[in-house]
């Protein structure tokens, strides 16, 4: 009983405090630059060079803003915009919102942009893994977890053996995303076999699972 009651609070911390947001296209755009609104008073301004949007095309010129106040302004990552679910805001607490864009990395795994922002203001920037399934209570606390690779899985030799690549796990607290240390390191020790690191090494090679 304990158990689930647990579950169900950290289920509804999440539905409550967190609330996901997901960036919609503006009206409010021309043939050189759009808006996406992401709510609470967040928009992304995006340029296209004067070619049409391509929701699922990255680009490297990308600002966003509040009200109309630049926040944070990038043109060395590609971003995707309006495409598998990102750009995605969550609402905190304390007047606190994290901004998920997606960041096209190929020939490697996407990974996620996460912008901290409090009170109106830019606090910090994270690179995350890819995170393609909704957050879940994987260890039985009070906060949602996310997983993810930062990096893709590669054989090694005949095919039965792979460089060390661990799954990462993320928790959503009042503060932010945080790496989640303990449940990582049992994670990847249950599915590795030990604890190499947070990192994928192409030293270590090691049975694929």
């Amino acid at each position: 009983m304990k158990t689930y009651f647990i579950v169900i609070i950290g289920i509804i911390f999440f539905f409550t405090c967190c609330n996901d947001n997901l960036g919609k296209l503006s009206n409010s755009y021309n043939e050189n630059t759009i808006e996406i609104s992401l709510g609470n008073n967040f928009k992304i301004i995006v340029s296209t060079n004067g070619e049409k949007f391509d929701s699922c095309k990255p680009y490297t010129n990308v600002s966003l803003m509040f009200g109309n106040e630049l926040l944070f302004h990038d043109t060395g990552y590609e971003i995707k915009l309006l495409c598998n679910n990102y750009p995605k805001i969550k609402n905190l607490k304390n007047n606190q919102y994290l901004i998920f864009l997606e960041i096209f990395d190929a020939p490697d795994i996407n990974k996620l942009l996460v912008i901290n922002i409090k009170d109106g203001k830019y606090i910090k920037q994270q690179l995350l893994p890819f995170f393609d399934t909704d957050p879940s209570n994987l260890d039985i606390d009070e906060n949602m977890e996310f997983q993810g690779t930062m990096n893709t899985i590669e054989g090694f030799g005949s095919g039965d053996s792979c460089y060390y690549n661990p799954e990462l796990y993320y928790e959503l607290t009042d503060q932010g995303i945080e790496l989640d240390t303990i449940l990582s390191k049992k994670m990847i020790t249950k599915v590795w076999g030990g604890f190499y690191g947070y990192e994928q090494s192409d030293k270590i090679i090691l049975p694929c699972n």
